[in-house]
């Protein structure tokens, strides 16, 4: 049976096996991902026993604006509903505390899949490139 918990303390190297399941996050070090739950808003997990199978984190400014991060479920444990009821509850978090501004990141051709949960493109989205020359 699977476990949903919500909370930050979640032990760094189970998420860091986690990442490593997929390519965008692997490598990431259990030192850095203390550090980033640490600063979240809010973390969702499912769990198969002791075994981490799923995560996404967020973070806010605490009033108007947030952002959902790392929404990941183990290869082995997709097509389950998994992912889906993590995404609940973490837009659930947000539902209805008057933020106007919620967003996230999503893998290309996977944009799709979060419609069921209220999220929308957004086309004015930027992002700094680190190798772009300094203007200052």
């Amino acid at each position: 049976m699977i476990e949903y918990r919500e909370g930050r303390d979640v032990p760094p190297e189970a998420v860091a096996q986690l990442f490593d399941t997929v390519p965008w996050a692997r490598g990431r070090s259990p030192e850095r991902i203390a550090k980033a739950l640490a600063a979240s808003d809010h973390v969702v997990t499912a769990w198969d026993g002791a075994r981490l199978i799923g995560i996404a984190r967020s973070l806010s400014d605490g009033e108007w604006y947030a952002t959902i991060w790392d929404v990941i479920v183990h290869p082995g444990y997709r097509s389950r509903g998994i992912g889906r009821e993590i995404m609940r509850r973490m837009t659930a978090f947000y539902r209805g505390r008057g933020f106007s501004y919620v967003a996230l990141f999503s893998v290309e051709g996977r944009e799709g899949w979060y419609e069921q949960f209220g999220y929308r493109l957004h086309p004015r989205g930027m992002r700094l490139d680190e190798s772009a020359p300094d203007a200052g």
